[in-house]
């Protein structure tokens, strides 16, 4: 019978309330290049990968991506070091059930090594793994980071759980073989086998995410 082997967390905007950061630093990115960064740019670019939202301000500012890059690491970095980064509501409930339980937890970001090691120092949650988007050959929406933690895990990817919040890291999660937790504020989540939409992390327990893994 198929049991829950791991649960493989999101960063941004999943695990930690990041999102709100990561847009205020591409809008001050755009203004040092005089371009505007819309609403629609902003829900555009959730999820990531780094690459395609570099490439994107890039064009749009008519400049060479190496500039957008510099520029907005720069100013990621600093907002994660030095504004307040707090855990989702029902985050830290749940991990603390999940470690009661003997369940491993594991972080798979789009987010650069950098900054999953800022955010992670500033955390108070023991995963046993950290993977990033830079340490991967296809990031998100490909399923290879969730792949890939599944394999460093010695771990069914089919008796984990993935939670996450943005288009990208869903169809990522889907494409894996995992199954979903979902939560996709403004975005639409695609009809596939064991997922589950939810508002807040506040929702679940390790028995609710046991059985979303069984199927009962």
């Amino acid at each position: 019978m198929r049991k829950l082997e791991a649960v493989l967390f999101d960063m941004d905007g999943t695990l930690v309330e990041t999102e709100s950061l990561w847009k205020l630093s591409e809008r001050t990115t755009m203004q040092k290049f005089g371009q505007p960064w819309t609403r629609e740019d902003e829900i555009d670019a959730t999820g990531g990968p780094f690459e395609r939202v570099a490439q994107i301000m890039a064009d749009r500012a008519g400049v060479q991506v190496d500039e957008i890059n510099a520029v907005l690491d720069e100013t990621i970095q600093d907002l994660f070091r030095n504004r307040p980064i707090e855990l989702q509501p029902g985050v830290a409930q749940l991990i603390d059930e999940l470690e009661q339980a003997g369940i491993p937890i594991a972080l798979v970001s789009n987010s650069y090594r950098a900054l999953v090691d800022i955010i992670n120092s500033r955390i108070d949650v023991e995963f046993v793994l950290t993977v990033a988007g830079d340490e991967v050959e296809i990031p998100k929406p490909d399923p290879g980071p969730y792949l890939t933690a599944a394999d460093s895990l010695d771990v069914d990817i089919k008796n984990c759980i993935v939670i996450e919040d943005s288009e990208p890291g869903i169809a990522s999660a889907i494409a894996s073989g995992a199954a979903v937790v979902a939560i996709p504020g403004h975005n639409d989540v695609p009809d596939a086998p064991r997922i589950q939409v939810i508002q807040s992390i506040e929702e679940l327990s390790v028995g609710a995410l046991e059985n979303l893994v069984t199927g009962n």
